[in-house]
């Protein structure tokens, strides 16, 4: 276990340019040694690994530091990658905890159930998915049947070809069972990271994007705002069986309302029975602090805490 915990224990070697390549050999070697708790772990003590979907690292990395600054004896190794090589690493029992923008499916749910395991599951936040345009396309809103169309067949917009990152994502998985078919149709196309997708549809008026609403969602962020000033963030028409000629994005109230289609909610799950620090950040993220980093980074937290309001001559204060 020396050796593979060496590997996860820098933070510098777990960054998004790692490669799959590097992914397979950390995993090979944590599944070849004895598998080992720090004996001192504990909500708010020692080191433990999580495994993130890449789509989500920028929100559970802000986690991570508040975290990890109010608790200085707790360190948070994340190991970034696709929800696809995520769930089968946690799966395997390569890795103990794991952050997806899902719930655990009914097939998962029957093999922990064979391997007598109870998985311990905590939702956290809901998120999106954000699709995205060349900022002068003509397009500012598309039909709910018009999307599931150019995600499932052949398009009936102007929009010839939908760009999404990596078919191991948990996008690729969310869009594909949208469709009767197992694959996607040949106007899909991946990319390798985000960034990339962003720069694709600057450049190309007839594509349209898919990403993670977390991407763009922190209006204060200036990663995010470098991001959205490229594109142009695309509405969607309700489904026709609802109120009709009514847009929706994946802003925060729409989310809180279930008026946008393309939800995703954010889990931790956790195949350990322990009270260990994986609970322990698992609970941080669940609470006031780690619900209020959800709300300020533009997604919807499960848990919202109460503000009291005074009004005096008409001049509301925030009193809580």
């Amino acid at each position: 276990m020396k050796i593979a915990y060496s590997l996860f224990a820098s933070k510098k070697n777990l960054t998004k340019k790692s490669t799959p390549v590097l992914l397979l050999f950390m995993l090979f070697q944590l599944s070849c040694q004895p598998k080992q708790e720090p004996k001192d772990s504990s909500p708010t003590h020692g080191s433990i690994i999580i495994s993130c979907d890449r789509a989500l690292e920028g929100i559970i990395r802000q986690q991570e530091e508040i975290f990890e600054r109010n608790y200085p004896y707790a360190h948070i190794n994340l190991l970034i990658a696709e929800e696809n090589e995520v769930v089968k690493a946690f799966l395997s029992d390569s890795l103990p905890i794991m952050i997806i923008p899902r719930d655990l499916d009914s097939s998962e749910i029957k093999y922990f159930q064979s391997q007598e395991i109870i998985p311990r599951r905590y939702i956290l936040a809901e998120t999106a998915l954000a699709f995205i345009a060349h900022p002068e396309s003509k397009d500012t809103a598309l039909a709910y049947e018009q999307l599931t169309d150019l995600i499932c067949n052949k398009p009936q917009t102007h929009f010839q070809s939908l760009i999404v990152e990596n078919t191991k994502s948990g996008i690729a998985r969310q869009l594909i069972s949208l469709c009767s078919s197992e694959k996607f149709p040949a106007h899909i196309y991946s990319k390798e990271n985000k960034l990339q997708i962003f720069d694709y549809v600057a450049q190309h008026p007839e594509a349209l994007g898919v990403v993670d609403w977390s991407a763009i969602s922190d209006s204060d962020d200036a990663e995010a705002k470098k991001l959205l000033s490229k594109v142009k963030l695309i509405g969607i028409y309700r489904p026709k069986d609802s109120i009709p000629n009514e847009i929706t994005y994946p802003y925060q109230y729409d989310l809180q309302d279930k008026h946008y289609p393309f939800t995703r909610s954010i889990y931790l799950i956790s195949r350990s029975g322990k009270n260990d620090l994986g609970l322990g950040f698992a609970s941080f993220m669940a609470g006031e602090v780690g619900q209020k980093i959800m709300l300020k980074a533009g997604l919807l937290p499960k848990f919202q805490t109460e503000r009291w309001i005074e009004i005096k001559n008409s001049d509301p204060k925030i009193v809580q």
